[in-house]
């Protein structure tokens, strides 16, 4: 999105498909297609995690964010989701983990 190389009805050309495939909350929807008619193409990475951010919150999910120098494997985050929800006494738990392996540093997530 951020590419300047790409015209801007190519951005908003692949935000619409993107948007009429997924299976996506009816608002996120209006949200990003109001972005994309004002031309405000730049802002729409935030405001999906400022999205996501409030939804977790009102959805009661408690979201925790691990940095690690190692790789970690699947059962060792749903251990971190486990211990989490326990301690903490959540519903629901999601651990984003950002990996610090190598030059590239790679993020994902996974909820419990």
């Amino acid at each position: 999105m951020t590419d300047p190389f790409v015209g801007n009805q190519e951005k908003r050309n692949v935000l619409k498909e993107i948007l009429s495939k997924g299976n996506f909350n009816k608002h996120l929807v209006g949200v990003v297609k109001l972005l994309v008619e004002k031309n405000k193409l730049g802002i729409v990475g935030e405001v999906l995690m400022e999205f996501e951010r409030i939804y977790d919150q009102l959805c009661g999910t408690q979201v925790v964010l691990v940095s690690s120098e190692v790789k970690l494997e699947k059962d060792k985050v749903f251990g971190i989701a486990k211990k989490v929800q326990e301690l903490s006494g959540a519903e629901r738990v999601k651990v984003k983990v950002r990996n610090l392996v190598g030059d590239k540093k790679r993020s994902h997530s996974f909820a419990l």
